[in-house]
């Protein structure tokens, strides 16, 4: 597909893959019940997700949650 500047539009159509993905039933919460649940808290805190998340114990059970496939592998 070109652009109105005639260059090319790179697109990459992900209907297959949708298709063969299990799909999640759990609605994403409102940003107001969020923040709401912070107030009056007396600790925050944050992960790295570049580097940190291979640091969070998982149950095998819910490494499929956490898959993803590119061409040098499954991680």
């Amino acid at each position: 597909m070109k652009k109105k500047d005639g260059s090319i539009r790179f697109c990459v159509d992900y209907r297959k893959l949708n298709d063969l993905t299990r799909k999640d039933a759990y609605l994403l919460p409102r940003i107001e019940t969020c923040l709401g649940t912070l107030s009056g808290a007396a600790w925050y805190s944050t992960f790295d997700l570049r580097s940190g998340f291979h640091q969070v114990a998982m149950r095998p059970a819910d490494k499929n949650k956490t898959t993803f496939i590119c061409h040098r592998g499954t991680y």
